[in-house]
């Protein structure tokens, strides 16, 4: 009798492993095929740099969601300030273009994603530069406005 419950529930456990597996394998793929993230796209720092160096950023708003303070110091030439503390919700994105894709940034990509959520749910088309300013420059960008 023991026997039988010892089969019955190695079946039972490996029924449930090979579940497990297909579920995770199936979650992997659909996000290979998609960002993680959600529909926020993350674009690294190499792209954006051959973005600004082609011209194509014409085709992009840039919004910097850092401080006035931060700004100031150091800028990307055609960003728009709109900093994250001034976004709290979809109406505060009016002033925007929904036409073209918006690319935000910060200092190093957290505050950036907060506002790619709500350019998101706004319905925009957005891009979080992945690693912020601090990439760019890391990046040794020639274009970077200084002040």
């Amino acid at each position: 009798m023991k026997s039988r419950k010892v089969k019955k529930n190695k079946k039972l456990t490996t029924m449930i492993i090979v579940v497990l597996s297909i579920t995770v394998m199936a979650f992997i793929i659909s996000c290979s095929k998609r960002n993680i993230r959600g529909e926020i796209k993350v674009m690294n720092t190499k792209e954006f740099i051959r973005i600004m160096e082609s011209g194509e950023i014409d085709n992009y708003t840039l919004v910097d969601v850092r401080t006035e303070e931060e700004y100031n110091e150091v800028s990307i030439p055609g960003s728009i300030l709109k900093p994250v503390q001034q976004i709290s919700g979809v109406e505060d994105l009016e002033e925007f273009d929904k036409s073209k894709p918006v690319i935000v940034h910060c200092r190093s990509g957290a505050r950036s994603m907060i506002a790619a959520s709500i350019f998101r749910r706004a319905g925009f088309e957005v891009h979080n530069l992945d690693e912020g300013i601090l990439g760019v420059i890391d990046a040794n960008f020639e274009g970077l406005k200084k002040n």
